[in-house]
């Protein structure tokens, strides 16, 4: 039972983040000078539930930057690099950042 709560609140939380992101796509798209919005998804490659708060344990933090280190991920980042016409060098991604 302990689990349970958890990922209910886990999956309600990622519920919410569909529709809130469905509802700014509609709105942004819906002006009259349409603003152009592309989804790209970052994944949180950890064995843990991902942090729902902004106050991260130095734990957290690590596993953060482990997760930018996966291919998935820094696939999605040379994406939006790309879009926003930026240097996509993937190995800013990989840099050891002190916390």
């Amino acid at each position: 039972m302990v689990l349970g709560p958890g990922k209910n609140n886990l999956a309600v939380q990622s519920l919410r983040d569909s529709i809130d992101r469905d509802m700014a796509h509609d709105y942004l798209a819906s002006q009259k000078k349409p603003v152009y919005v592309m989804t790209v998804n970052f994944l949180f490659a950890s064995n843990e539930p991902p942090p729902l708060s902004w106050h991260l344990t130095n734990e957290q933090i690590e596993q953060i930057s482990q997760s930018w280190r996966e291919k998935d991920n820094q696939e999605a980042w040379t994406q939006v690099r790309r879009e926003l016409g930026c240097s996509t060098n993937p190995t800013i991604l990989q840099e050891n950042r002190t916390h």
